[in-house]
């Protein structure tokens, strides 16, 4: 593919030519750091900062354009694997918004090869004529393109190029939106983990717990069951157990020092690599809890929920929860934690 076909591909990845272009993508083959630089490509777009790239055209590298290009899709998969509609909604008006302001500064000849590719529609003049189905399916929200507004002949309207960007771009919203997974279907459990890692970070604040920095002695049975040395689920337990050190007031070096020892008593160990780029990407990171107990995934799964007496007598719904009740058994003195 010529790079002028890729750039293009990559500005509009919802358009038949770059869905052809995105069939032979297998998940499973994709790196972990290609899913962690996703979900940081996802939150600087739930923060207001756009998902798709503005300026293509100095990118002569077809290997980034791939790779940027295989990021829509795959964050599509990870705003849904939360099942927070929220989420998905406030990513669905980012990405829309993108491709509104990419589209009114388009060519027209790009113009026009977007939308065909979307909607049946006949470019006459200053005009774009398509079947009011089609446009009532996607409606602009603006007033202003309310059907009253808008110039209709024998079942079709006749659109503005303005009003036909807003309709790709509500095209767009509803394609992110109603985009539902299926976790057993997905090959590859770190893009569950990272998904569901993107939707735990975009959660409400809580309230800080009032404990200290926590001793090994102290940890519920799962997260000494992970210190242990794991066999099955290590990736997984890696979010687990940085997440858990992270809000019981570990500091980073700490944290490090303890994720390298326990990887030693992994079969097989995790690559060095990935531990350390783990550490690079969630070390300066705000703390945020591991997942809740009944996180089937996260702790039935892989055999490491093992409830004691301290989980079963006080309703512990998260492992820092477990911290906090063991430590007031004991009478630590008491700091707030993250």
């Amino acid at each position: 593919m010529e790079l002028e076909e890729l750039r293009f591909c990559v500005k509009y990845p919802f358009t038949q030519e770059a869905r052809s272009l995105l069939e032979t993508v297998d998940i499973s083959k994709l790196s972990d750091s290609f899913f962690d630089s996703t979900a940081g490509r996802i939150k600087q777009a739930l923060t207001g900062k756009p998902f798709l790239p503005m300026d293509l055209d100095k990118e002569k590298s077809q290997e980034r354009l791939l790779e940027t290009l295989y990021c829509y899709p795959i964050a599509k998969i990870m705003v849904a694997l939360p099942e927070n509609y929220l989420i998905k909604r406030k990513f669905a008006r980012s990405v829309s918004d993108d491709v509104y302001r990419l589209l009114t500064s388009e060519r027209m000849d790009e113009f026009e090869k977007v939308v065909t590719q979307l909607f049946k529609v006949t470019h006459q003049g200053d005009s774009f004529q398509m079947s009011m189905y089609d446009y009532l399916k996607y409606p602009p929200s603006s007033p202003e393109y309310r059907l009253v507004n808008t110039e209709m002949k024998d079942g079709s309207v006749f659109l503005t190029k303005d009003a036909m960007a807003k309709v790709v771009s509500a095209y767009v919203y509803e394609n992110v939106v109603q985009m539902k997974v299926d976790k057993t279907k997905i090959p590859n459990k770190m893009l569950i983990n990272i998904g569901i890692e993107v939707g735990q970070g975009f959660q409400k604040e809580e309230k800080p717990l009032d404990l200290g920095i926590a001793e090994a002695k102290n940890f519920p049975p799962c997260m000494r069951l992970i210190a242990a040395g794991l066999q099955d689920g290590k990736k997984r337990s890696l979010f687990t157990l940085v997440n858990f050190l992270k809000s019981v007031n570990w500091p980073n070096e700490k944290i490090s020092m303890f994720v390298n020892e326990v990887n030693k008593r992994n079969e097989p160990n995790l690559p060095q690599s990935m531990i350390e780029n783990h550490m690079k990407y969630h070390g300066n990171k705000k703390a945020m809890k591991p997942a809740n107990c009944d996180n089937v995934m996260y702790y039935d799964d892989i055999g490491i929920c093992r409830p004691d007496g301290i989980c079963a007598n006080k309703k512990i719904r998260n492992p820092v929860n477990y911290v906090a009740k063991s430590m007031k058994d004991t009478g630590v003195a008491k700091v707030v934690v993250k």
